[in-house]
Order: C-alpha cells, then sequence, then structure tokens
C-alpha cells in the first residue's frame, strides 16, 4: 500500500505530520432510504447528509419505490420525504444541515426524465422556501439521479435540482456548476469484499477516480459498495465524499466516533 499512501499525501487528504489522521471525514449516504423502517428520520437522526429515494411518476402522482410493482398509494414523495424536509426546515430555523452540509435528497428517477422531471419541479415549487436556493441559501440540495437529460440541457430546469454526474462525460463549465457529485458504480473500480484488505492497484484507481472529481470541484460516490467498517474506513483514507450504506444508525455511530479519534 505504500503507493497509495504516497498518493494520498500527494493530495493533501492525509496530513504528513502524524500521517494516520485524516484530513476530512466523508458524509453519510442513506442509499435506497425508503427501505428503512422509518423512511427518512431513521437517516436524519443518524446524521447522514444525503438520502435517496427512487419515484415513479404513475397517473400524475410521484410514488417512492425501487419497483413498479412495490408502489402503494400512501408512498409517496410528498408524504415521505417533501412534508418531513418542509418540518425539519421550519423546527430548524430555514435549515436542515449535517455537520454544516446542507442536506441533500438524491431523487433517483424510474420513470423517462421528460415527464418524471417536470413533475418533480412542479412539486418543489410548491415549496420554495426548503428547496429553491434563490428564496433560502440555506436551501435542501435535489439531486437528480437514474433517468437524466444530457448535460446540454441541464440548463432547461430551474436550480431547484442539480444533477448526478458519471465518469466520463465531459461537463463544460456551465454545465459543471449544475453537478452536485459525481458519482460510479464500486466495481467499475474494484471487486471487493469489504472484509480483505484492498488490493492496491485497485485502491489506486479508486483514488484516482476521486482526484478526478476533486479536480472538478465535486464530491464523489460509489454505489454497489461492501458496506463494512473495514471498507467505511477505506474509504475514508482514499478520500470518498459520501459513504454508501444500508444502515445509517451503524455508519452514522462510526463516524461520530471516527470524528473524535481524528480531532
Amino acid at each position: 500500500m505504500k503507493r497509495v499512501v504516497l498518493l494520498l499525501l500527494l493530495m493533501g487528504w492525509i496530513p504528513c505530520i502524524g500521517g494516520a489522521q485524516i484530513a476530512k471525514m466523508p458524509l453519510g449516504h442513506s442509499h435506497n432510504d425508503y427501505e428503512r423502517r422509518v423512511p427518512f428520520y431513521e437517516a436524519w437522526v443518524a446524521g447522514m447528509a444525503s438520502i435517496e429515494a427512487d419515484i415513479w411518476l404513475v397517473d400524475g402522482e410521484l410514488y417512492v419505490a425501487h419497483d413498479r410493482e412495490d408502489i402503494r398509494p400512501e408512498r409517496t414523495l410528498r408524504r415521505m420525504y417533501l412534508e418531513p424536509v418542509a418540518r425539519e426546515m421550519t423546527l430548524n430555523g430555514g435549515r436542515c444541515e449535517v455537520n454544516g452540509a446542507p442536506l441533500q435528497l438524491l431523487i433517483d428517477l424510474k420513470t423517462d426524465y421528460i415527464q418524471t422531471l417536470p413533475a418533480l419541479v412542479k412539486m418543489l415549487a410548491e415549496y420554495p422556501d426548503c428547496f429553491d436556493p434563490r428564496e433560502n441559501p440555506e436551501a435542501v440540495r435535489v439531486v437528480v439521479s437514474g433517468s437524466m437529460p444530457s448535460p446540454e440541457h441541464f440548463a432547461d430546469y430551474p436550480v431547484s435540482v442539480s444533477f448526478d454526474g458519471r465518469p466520463g462525460i465531459v461537463y463544460d463549465s456551465v454545465q459543471l456548476r449544475r453537478v452536485a457529485l459525481l458519482s460510479a458504480p464500486l466495481v467499475q473500480y474494484a471487486a471487493w469484499n469489504g472484509q480483505d484488505e484492498l488490493p492496491e492497484d485497485q485502491a489506486e484507481r479508486i483514488a484516482q477516480f476521486v482526484q478526478n472529481g476533486h479536480d472538478l470541484g465535486v464530491k464523489v460516490r460509489f454505489w454497489g459498495c461492501p458496506d463494512t467498517e473495514r471498507a467505511w474506513r477505506t474509504f475514508i483514507n482514499l478520500g470518498v465524499d459520501f459513504i454508501n450504506t444500508d444502515r445509517p444508525g451503524v455508519l452514522g455511530s462510526f463516524l461520530e466516533k471516527e470524528q473524535k479519534l481524528s480531532d
């Protein structure tokens, strides 16, 4: 792992003095949050700074579900996420922050964006103090993933939505302002179970992806990741900004403990 440590030192992620401390703790991302026992609130209480929901546009309504057959009348985006955000914003003086970072809602469009994205934008417009940065600089950031327009059409949509970037796409400076983060499947860079030591060549590929995102001025995340403490600690050491988890309570406690150790 010597080359990896050297690479991290050059990138500025590990302080040269001491060498074991991490410059900055990552943020938690509650993957498929709607599958939690208590959606939104379990992740919010655990200190997750990013919360993910998959949505389907069916008969004019936005439903939250992984698959179409999972759609239920009561499981709407408004009820499960937008109204809870609005309540928390009211309780917290117009803010929803985690460790100084505005809360991020990652909305994965499962139905075609051509109809689904305008429906989402219209619904968000009902909560301007919550989601429109022109109305509230502390607004929750909504990031569109899944079915997305091509980068040249990002500007066709209001600033209440940003977009989930992908490696391999070249964004110009205007388009890049609408990219909230850069996401990729871990399998594209590493075949790893999160239990054994991460092979050096795979660690270097991950570190390069992270650096590419940071060079663009955006945070990075992986999906399809091992959800273990060893994996989390490895991602911290490699500078990953958002750690993907299906265990927000456990990850939240882990990150809190790691932060105390690094202070």
